[in-house]
C-alpha cells in the first residue's frame, strides 16, 4: 500500500490523544493526583512560604520510578500540571512513532504500526502509572538499540544498551528487569557458540543488578510482609484460582476503562479481536512459521509468560503481572507486521475501526471535562493552608473505574497546602515526617457508611464526594459544587 498515504494517516492519528490531553482540564487517570502532589512537594519543598518540609521528608533520590516526579517538578514549566500534560503528550507521540520506526528497522510492513494506536491509551495509562507508561516508549527504543547491539556486536552498541537499561531503571524498575531478560535471551541466542563473548555480555549486567539490589533493599523493610513468605503462600493458596481470570482479562483489560461494565468489555474485546484474530488466522490457517528466535515472538512469549506467572500483587505494590498485557500486544503487532499477510482489506478495515475507536476516546475525555466542571482551585480558597485536608470519596467511579479516589490531593497541587495520602506507599520518594495524629494515613477505598474514623477527626478539613451529606455537628459545610462537598471541623 502507498507509504505516502500512510504518513498522512499516521500524522492525523498521532495528534488525536495529544489534543485530548491539551483540552482536558483534569486528566482522568486514577493515581495521577497523588503523583502530581509528589511533584508539587518536590518543586516547593525548600521554597520560602511553604510548609511541606514540616510534614514530609525526601530521604533520597537514588531510587527507581522517579522520572515523572522529577520531570513535573522542574521549574522550567509554569506548574506541575503543565509539565504533566507535556509529559503525556511526549508519551502519546513517542509510543506510536517508535513502534513505526521499530517496524521499519526490522524491515516489516509499516502499515501495521497504526495498530499501536489501539494500545497507546491502555490500562496502565488509565491507572495513572505515569512512570510505567513512559517506560513502554523506552522499551520500544531499547528493542531498536538491542537489534543493533546484536547485529553489530561492538562495544559502543553494548554500552548504549546498558545505558538504556539504566535509564529505564530510573523510569520504571519493572521494565528495566524485563529489558535485562531480553538482553540475556539475545545474548544466549547470539553467542551460544562463543562462550567467552557470552560470559562477557552477561557479566556486563552486573553493575545494573547491583544498583537494582541496593535500591530494592532500601525499601525492603518498610513494615511490609517478607517477600519469600508472601510468594510461598501466594503460589500455593491464591495463584491457581487466578489463572482463568487472567485468561479472561487479557482480552479486554487494556480498553475496559473506555466504557466500564459491559460496554468496557465489548470495547476491549473488539480491540483485542482486531489484533489477535489475524494472528490466529495466520498461524493456523496460513501456517505462517512461528520463529521462536524472532524479536516479535520473543516479546510475545516472554510477556505472556510473565503475565501468567508473576503475582499481580506483592507487599507494597500492585498490578504487577497485568502490566505485561500491553507488551504482549506490542509483540502481536510486530508479529503481524513481519508476515506476508495480504493486508489491503484488513488494513482498510483497521483504519475505519480506528476512526470509530478515536471517537470513543474523544468522547471519554470530553465527558470527563463535563463531570469535573466546577471542581477547581477556587473550591479550596477558604481552606487555611496551615491545616490538613483529607478525602472521603464515596462516589469514586467514572465509567466503572475509581478515577476520583485521590482527588483531594488536588488541594496540594492547586493551593500548595497539605493533604493526606501518598507518603505511606512502600516505594514512594516522598516520605512521612509528621506523626499520624498530625498527618493521618489515608484509605482511598473508604465509604461514607464507615464514617466517622479517627483519620477524619484528626483533619481540620474533609472533602466529600457523595450524594449524601455528613450529619455530624462537629463539621460545618463551607463549600459545595455538584456532589463535591467541603467540610470544616468547628472545634
Amino acid at each position: 500500500m502507498n507509504e505516502k498515504r500512510l504518513k498522512y494517516i499516521f500524522l492525523v492519528f498521532i495528534l488525536v490523544f495529544p489534543v485530548c490531553i491539551i483540552y482536558t482540564r483534569i486528566l482522568p487517570f486514577i493515581d495521577l493526583p497523588f503523583r502530581l502532589m509528589a511533584s508539587t512537594i518536590m518543586r516547593y519543598y525548600d521554597s520560602p512560604g511553604y510548609i511541606f518540609s514540616q510534614y514530609y521528608t525526601i530521604p533520597t533520590l537514588f531510587k527507581s520510578n522517579i522520572f515523572h516526579l522529577i520531570f513535573c517538578s522542574l521549574k522550567i514549566f509554569p506548574d506541575v500540571e503543565t509539565a504533566n500534560k507535556i509529559y503525556y503528550i511526549i508519551y502519546f507521540i513517542s509510543f506510536p512513532s517508535l513502534l513505526f520506526f521499530l517496524i521499519k528497522k526490522l524491515g516489516y510492513n509499516k502499515w501495521f504500526s497504526i495498530l499501536g494506536f489501539f494500545v497507546v491509551f491502555n490500562s496502565d495509562v488509565h491507572w495513572g502509572f505515569a512512570d510505567y507508561t513512559m517506560s513502554l516508549s523506552v522499551l520500544l527504543l531499547f528493542i531498536l538499540i538491542l537489534k543493533n547491539t546484536f547485529d553489530r556486536k561492538n562495544a559502543s552498541w553494548l554500552l548504549l544498551s546498558l545505558l538504556t537499561i539504566l535509564v529505564t531503571f530510573f523510569v520504571h524498575f519493572q521494565m528495566s528487569i524485563y529489558e535485562c531478560v531480553l538482553f540475556v535471551i539475545f545474548s544466549l541466542m547470539t553467542f551460544r557458540h562463543e562462550i567467552k563473548k557470552l560470559i562477557f555480555y552477561l557479566l556486563s549486567l552486573i553493575p545494573i543488578f547491583v544498583i537494582m539490589a541496593l535500591v530494592y533493599l532500601m525499601d525492603a523493610n518498610r513494615g511490609n510482609e517478607d517477600m519469600f513468605s508472601f510468594l510461598l503462600n501466594y503460589y500455593i493458596n491464591v495463584y491457581p484460582s487466578e489463572i482463568l481470570v487472567r485468561l479472561q482479562n487479557i482480552f479486554f483489560i487494556n480498553n475496559y476503562h473506555l466504557g466500564g461494565n459491559i460496554y468496557g468489555v465489548i470495547i476491549g474485546l473488539s480491540v483485542s479481536a482486531i489484533i489477535i484474530l489475524p494472528a490466529i488466522y495466520l498461524i493456523f490457517k496460513k501456517k505462517i512459521k512461528f520463529k521462536i528466535s524472532g524479536i516479535a515472538e520473543i516479546v510475545m512469549l516472554t510477556s505472556l509468560l510473565f503475565y501468567f506467572i508473576l503475582p499481580d500483587i506483592i507487599p507494597g505494590q500492585n498490578l504487577i503481572s497485568s502490566r505485561f498485557a500491553e507488551i504482549f500486544f506490542i509483540g502481536l503487532i510486530l508479529f503481524l507486521s513481519e508476515t506476508d499477510f495480504d493486508s489491503r482489506k484488513y488494513l482498510l478495515s483497521v483504519n475505519i475501526l480506528l476512526f470509530l475507536f478515536f471517537i470513543v476516546n474523544i468522547r471519554y475525555f470530553a465527558e470527563f471535562n463535563k463531570v469535573t466542571k466546577g471542581f477547581d482551585k477556587s473550591f479550596f480558597d477558604s481552606v487555611n493552608k496551615t491545616e490538613v485536608v483529607t478525602g472521603l470519596i464515596d462516589k469514586s467511579m467514572y465509567k466503572d473505574r475509581p478515577v476520583f479516589v485521590h482527588f483531594h490531593n488536588y488541594y496540594t497541587v492547586w493551593n500548595k497546602g497539605i493533604s493526606t495520602g501518598l507518603i505511606d506507599y512502600r516505594y514512594g520518594v516522598i516520605r512521612r515526617k509528621a506523626e499520624k495524629n498530625i498527618l493521618p494515613d489515608f484509605d482511598p477505598w473508604s465509604k461514607l457508611s464507615e464514617y466517622p474514623k479517627e483519620r477524619y477527626l484528626n483533619c481540620r478539613y474533609l472533602l466529600l464526594k457523595s450524594d449524601s451529606a455528613i450529619s455530624d455537628k462537629n463539621f460545618d459545610l463551607i463549600n459545595s459544587v455538584n456532589d463535591w462537598k467541603l467540610y470544616k471541623r468547628n472545634y
